[in-house]
């Protein structure tokens, strides 16, 4: 009985010590900006912003139009390629972004910015089209997006890479 006891307090006061180490971490921690947090013991910006000071607003590099360049590997055609303009503009929340006129079917789609150049499409339906999501990763230095992503339509699978060159 005496062991177990020992036993018990031993693995509270272990797991006091590390849970304490992890709340201390960001105790000394100044974080620039009101936009940003301290996790474990570093400082990262909050959804929706960016920068050194966490002062830029993410999803305004975005908002524009787009040439965008899409090929497609599908169920019932094989393989299509299409050129066709679309539009970024803001989402229903600060970090979301419309992706308008998806696939060149005058849709818009939500995606989420998830960091300064990681954006994800999560699983949605859109009329008839069903997206099964995707991600894009933002080009700073070719100012351009490439998106990869796969939806159906009509029972027709698309598994397609997509580059968005803001014009």
């Amino acid at each position: 009985m005496h062991k177990n006891l020992l036993l018990f307090y031993g693995i509270l006061f272990i797991g006091l010590f590390f849970s304490s180490c992890e709340k201390k971490s960001c105790v000394d921690v100044i974080c620039p900006g009101v936009n940003s947090t301290c996790i474990d013991g570093r400082c990262y910006c909050i959804a929706g912003y960016e920068g050194e000071n966490c002062d830029i607003l993410s999803y305004e590099k975005y908002i524009g139009s787009y040439q965008v360049s899409e090929s497609c590997t599908t169920t019932f055609s094989g393989y299509v390629n299409q050129q066709f303009t679309s539009s970024i503009t803001p989402g229903f929340r600060i970090d979301v972004i419309s992706l308008n006129n998806f696939s060149n079917r005058g849709l818009a789609i939500d995606v989420s910015i998830i960091d300064a150049t990681y954006l994800a499409i999560s699983d949605q339906n859109i009329g008839a089209i069903d997206v099964s999501g995707g991600e894009g990763f933002y080009e700073v230095f070719n100012n351009r997006i490439r998106f990869e992503y796969s939806y159906t339509v009509s029972g027709n699978f698309h598994s397609c890479t997509a580059i968005y060159v803001k014009f």
